[in-house]
């Protein structure tokens, strides 16, 4: 993560981060000594962030949000914002 980087509210973000995994299936200890934690792109609105998880959501109106997501930062390898230009041209009205 940016040191001293700082987002807003509503802000679009991308998070990348590693998954713990849990696997129930027998496997052998020769695989399982390969593997490695799932990594993980998560891109959302950014709520705020304190010195334990980056709190996201998926779809906002005026006064509300639904589908959150808390990402504890231990798991968090780095955290962008979106620019403008990256975003499609969904408010543009068509002719």
């Amino acid at each position: 993560m940016e040191k001293g980087e700082q987002y807003t509210e509503g802000d679009i973000v991308e998070v990348r981060w590693e998954d713990p995994e849990d696997d129930p299936a027998w496997t052998s200890l020769e695989i399982v000594k390969l593997q490695k934690c799932p990594r993980c792109k998560t891109v959302g609105y950014f709520i705020n962030e304190d010195e334990n998880c980056i709190r996201l959501c998926y779809s906002v109106s005026e006064d509300m949000e639904v589908a959150r997501s808390f990402i504890p930062k231990k798991l968090v390898k780095s955290i962008r914002k979106v620019e403008d230009s990256e975003l499609d041209d969904f408010d543009k009205k068509e002719d």
